[in-house]
């Protein structure tokens, strides 16, 4: 069943309602669904009020599911596209699966454009990938190659880069400072990604306090992600 909570009620809630975990929720209202939203095929949906209260249940054993997917085959799309745009999964194969499906789209839209039927993402949209088939492993790979840019791409038109990258050497830059007091400039970094490209990077001193203890030379464990940073050529 879908609910939905108001701005008001939401920012006394954001902070106890997480994806994925289960909770008590009492005194709310119910109400007939409206609209062309249709994430799930319940008639009705739950509004929270003022007076709702949600409790967690912590290390408490619950038999309730993940997930619940109610699969609609392609062959019925074109009918479907006029009377329920909203659908709540979609799935490429029909009848009984010999193996488990390679993905499941959740909570898409499907409309019929210039004669062709298109699918497309609502913000509730989600993606449901059966891990243990060896194809889905190729497509995460190509997916997460796709959220990052490759270090030799980098070039000094913009500063909303992306990139995976293991810190392989660093050390501190200290130039001589007044009265004769070493002075520290900041830290050099090696970076090196999955395509075996190398760059230098810098962090000045005042920004080294944010990433101290983020950053570790040789980390077999810890993949950095760093985004919107300048480059800069060398001279």
């Amino acid at each position: 069943m879908q609910a939905f909570v108001y701005p008001a009620e939401w920012n006394v809630l954001q902070n106890d309602v997480h994806e994925g975990h289960t909770y008590t929720i009492t005194n709310f209202n119910v109400r007939a669904v409206y609209g062309s939203l249709r994430p799930v095929s319940s008639p009705w949906s739950i509004i929270f009020t003022q007076y709702t209260v949600v409790q967690p249940l912590m290390d408490v054993p619950v038999a309730i599911p993940n997930h619940k997917f109610e699969f609609v085959s392609f062959g019925d799309i074109p009918q479907l596209t006029q009377s329920y745009p909203q659908f709540q999964s979609l799935t490429n194969s029909i009848g009984e699966f010999d193996t488990p499906p390679v993905l499941v789209l959740a909570s898409v839209k499907a409309n019929c454009h210039f004669g062709a039927i298109r699918i497309t993402s609502l913000p509730s949209t989600k993606i449901y990938v059966n891990l243990q088939d060896a194809s889905t492993a190729i497509m995460r790979q190509r997916f997460m190659a796709a959220m990052y840019d490759s270090l030799s791409f980098l070039d000094t038109s913009r500063t909303t880069w992306r990139i995976k990258v293991r810190v392989t050497r660093m050390w501190a830059s200290v130039s001589a400072g007044s009265e004769g007091k070493d002075g520290l400039q900041g830290f050099n970094l090696i970076l090196l990604d999955d395509n075996n490209t190398h760059v230098q990077a810098f962090v000045y001193a005042d920004n080294w306090r944010a990433y101290s203890n983020e950053i570790v030379e040789g980390a077999t464990m810890k993949i950095l992600m760093l985004h919107n940073f300048r480059q800069i050529s060398l001279v």
